[in-house]
């Protein structure tokens, strides 16, 4: 809701849902002088965002069965799989990021998920190693010529937030800051203040950053077992096709929130906060931390 105590021009509409697998918050500021009409728009837009996010969670979650990616997880080699243009998008940047960074990241290490019990059992989940040549895209149909199953998880994120934003945009909202846990995207004439959490200290605040029409993205090694037996990782390398040491973090500021998400994955697979992709995509790290001990 708009904060107290502003003046009109000032005032900021804020909403927030489950989705993605987190809350995500929509921050509208509104000006003018009819707050009544201006509160109205605001809502229409992020009404008309939050539903554009959950169409890009239902087109790339893993565990929906009618999702795009659960159907080419469950396609025969060989056969086409009509998916939808915005799957296919995040697919084609997939495909550039494994080129680019020589397969650190890698869309098809669901397998090795499946196998540590970090994503449900699939019939078809044998862990490989990573060969491009495995799927292609034509037009908007996914192909695969050997057995291999897709999560967007590490890149849907962030595209959601984009997506977000564009629709903001479309409503001619100006100022806005879409939030969906910690992979943010802020437009407008006026910077927002981000604060960072401390990897190593969750409950501590180590960084304010001032986002100016930017994107940030974070990601961190760390998790549990499914059986709560101990750490582990749920971030893999895709090279060589094992989780990310624990400990490991990062948070990466790009033109875009999907840009900065695949980044995080990178940067931590290969350890380098200096990857040549981040000059690549004119992207800089804002914080890392290295992995603290092997998994």
């Amino acid at each position: 809701m708009p904060h107290s105590g502003r003046p009109s021009s000032q005032r900021t509409r804020r909403r927030a849902k489950p989705l993605l697998g987190t809350l995500v918050e929509i921050s509208v500021k509104m000006a003018g002088i009819d707050m009544d009409a201006e509160t109205s728009r605001a809502d229409r837009a992020i009404d008309a965002a939050f539903s554009e996010i959950a169409t890009i969670h239902h087109l790339m979650s893993f565990h929906e069965p009618q999702s795009d990616v659960a159907r080419i997880n469950r396609a025969e080699t060989g056969i086409p799989v009509a998916i939808d243009a915005r799957t296919t998008e995040v697919l084609q940047a997939a495909r550039r990021a494994s080129i680019e960074s020589c397969s650190a990241f890698d869309c098809t290490v669901a397998a090795e998920l499946v196998a540590l019990g970090l994503l449900p059992f699939h019939p078809v989940a044998t862990p490989t190693s990573h060969d491009a040549s495995r799927w292609i895209l034509q037009d908007d149909r996914f192909i695969k010529f050997a057995s291999c199953l897709v999560d967007l998880g590490g890149i849907a994120k962030g595209y959601a937030v984009d997506r977000a934003i564009g629709v903001l945009q479309q409503h001619d909202i100006q100022n806005a800051l879409v939030n969906a846990g910690g992979d943010l995207r802020h437009i407008g004439t006026v910077p927002e203040i981000v604060h960072l959490r401390d990897a190593g200290d969750p409950g501590c605040l180590s960084l304010a950053i001032a986002l100016n029409n930017q994107a940030l993205a974070s990601s961190a090694a760390g998790g549990l077992t499914p059986d709560g037996a101990g750490m582990q990782s749920a971030l893999i390398d895709g090279i060589s096709r094992t989780p990310i040491g624990l400990g490991a973090s990062v948070s990466i500021i790009a033109s875009t929130c999907m840009d900065a998400d695949l980044l995080t994955k990178v940067v931590l697979a290969s350890d380098n906060p200096h990857h040549h992709m981040m000059a690549h995509y004119g992207a800089h790290v804002a914080q890392y931390r290295g992995p603290t001990r092997n998994t």
